[in-house]
């Protein structure tokens, strides 16, 4: 995934702080986040679970409070197949590349098996305005 980001810092009215945050808590109870900046934009995808820190601070007649919310995506499988981990060897495929050669599996000494079912993933890419 490539890193993208947008910063912005301005002066703005109390309506409009109020404006930014509650279009930030709607986008939130959507679970997509679309940060625009001229033609620029990161789209969001919020998971279930957050971390929130909060700062709030007064020094000489300033006064400021951060917030700042964070979370990781839940690992997704790069292709739809379901994964297995197993100590079964499985038979091989009839449809090879013919570059590829076919290779002697290793015998097996006990059977086990674990499956993974892969998670779905809502879309992270959001039009360009």
């Amino acid at each position: 995934m490539n890193k993208k980001s947008i910063s912005s810092k301005c002066s703005l009215t109390k309506d409009q702080a109020i404006a930014y945050l509650e279009a930030l808590v709607a986008s939130l109870k959507k679970n997509q986040i679309c940060v625009e900046a001229g033609d620029e934009y990161v789209v969001l995808e919020a998971a279930e679970n957050m971390e929130l820190e909060v700062n709030a601070a007064q020094k000489k007649g300033k006064e400021k409070i951060m917030l700042e919310l964070s979370w990781t995506q839940p690992m997704v499988l790069e292709n739809e197949e379901q994964l297995k981990i197993s100590s079964k060897v499985p038979a091989p495929k009839l449809e090879q590349k013919k570059e590829e050669k076919p290779v002697a599996p290793p015998k097996p000494e006990a059977k086990t098996e674990i499956k993974l079912e892969p998670a779905k993933s809502p879309s992270t890419t959001a039009p360009k305005k």
